[in-house]
């Protein structure tokens, strides 16, 4: 048997699903999926011949045990950003700082040096547990050069300046790693790229303006305007509520009526499963995504912070999600009440498609370029 260890740097909290759990960290059976997909698509990259490495059975599984053994807490972090709606439930999620050792075992000598070579640039490119793609559970094994690794991963990767002069953004202390990592930079900055701003203020995203420009429409229309057409119908007065101001929308036509200038712009920054949209009469109206082939997936864009920098990897859209002509379609859930009061009222569909747009109207390199090098996101390119 085949051993390597090593020490894995932990650099922010990782949100647990057992967070109570003695030792709560870093899980093997996390870790050992992402690996083998992480190790086999670089191994199919540069023709290595690894079919005797897997193991029979178990399709795209290598042959190697992984043991995580979590080392004395470094430091502890409150909880600001990331809440569910139950709040005691949130601060217990995010578990301790924790540095972990790490020992892969293989009876593949070749397989073990593939790993060693290998996996300094994984847990560099990759984040674990709940909302990883924010830059939560972001790892490093101990002796990685981060700025080398990513200037080489043939990925674009952007840091965070923190004024108009060019100088990196650093956070200095645990503080600021609560107030502006959790709260004040990323959540800020991915509102301000994908879904628009609506605290302190509302402002639109660099996506409404990237499809404005090409004289198209995002998503956010096309679902309200449909909501609103649906509810229009009713002999009951029901109307949207706007998330800014607290004001409702007259359920009038407020939007272009032509489908076909809309595009589901929102879906190439990460699929989520549904929207929601408040109305009047304390109802919600729960809109679920639907497709025949796509399901939900996480962002392409992935938040790192190493030493007091924020770093920003774009990765590569997934091609089922390039190639798609279907579009999507729209089940609503209505209900009225909050919480356990919550009551199930009606079920419909929205009419309509909504389509993705094609490679010629987002490329998502030449999108996350423009948009993260205005003044108010303020990143510049790791070259």
């Amino acid at each position: 048997m085949h051993k390597l260890s090593f020490t894995l740097k932990q650099h922010t909290p990782i949100i647990h699903f057992q967070p109570t759990q003695d030792g709560a960290t870093l899980r093997a059976t996390e870790l050992k999926p992402k690996l083998d997909k992480f190790l086999i698509e670089k191994f199919k990259q540069e023709g290595t011949d690894y079919e005797e490495w897997l193991i029979p059975g178990q399709q795209g599984a290598l042959d190697y045990k992984v043991k995580i053994i979590p080392l004395i807490n470094k430091k502890t972090h409150k909880v600001i950003a990331y809440t569910p709606k139950d709040k005691e439930d949130a601060i217990s999620s995010y578990n301790n700082i924790n540095d972990n050792r790490i020992i892969i075992q293989t009876f593949f000598f070749p397989l073990k040096e593939m790993i060693e070579k290998k996996i300094r640039q994984f847990f560099v490119l990759h984040n674990f547990g709940k909302r990883q793609s924010k830059g939560y559970g972001c790892y490093s094994v101990e002796d990685s050069n981060i700025t080398d690794i990513l200037k080489n991963c043939k990925l674009d990767v952007y840091v965070k300046n923190y004024n108009n002069n060019g100088d990196e953004y650093n956070l200095k202390s645990d503080t600021q790693l609560d107030d502006y990592f959790y709260k004040n930079v990323i959540s800020r900055d991915w509102s301000l790229i994908k879904s628009g701003k609506n605290f302190h203020g509302y402002e639109k995203s660099q996506l409404f303006y990237h499809f404005n420009d090409k004289g198209l429409k995002w998503d956010k229309p096309f679902i309200k305007r449909k909501l609103m057409e649906h509810l229009s119908k009713r002999n009951e007065k029901i109307f949207l509520m706007s998330k800014y101001e607290n004001r409702k929308y007259q359920n009038k036509v407020l939007y272009d009526t032509n489908d076909e200038i809309f595009r589901f712009g929102r879906a190439m920054l990460g699929l989520a499963e549904h929207y929601e949209f408040k109305a009047t009469n304390n109802r919600l109206f729960h809109v679920e995504v639907k497709h025949e082939n796509i399901e939900r997936f996480k962002s392409p864009v992935t938040f790192k912070v190493y030493d007091g920098k924020i770093y920003l990897i774009v990765n590569k859209l997934p091609q089922e999600l390039i190639n798609d002509t279907e579009g999507f379609s729209f089940n609503v859930k209505e209900y009225q009440g909050n919480g356990s009061n919550k009551q199930l009222l009606s079920e419909f569909k929205l009419s309509g498609i909504l389509k993705l747009p094609s490679f010629h109207e987002f490329n998502l390199d030449e999108f996350m370029n423009k948009a993260l090098v205005n003044n108010k996101l303020n990143y510049k390119k790791l070259v």
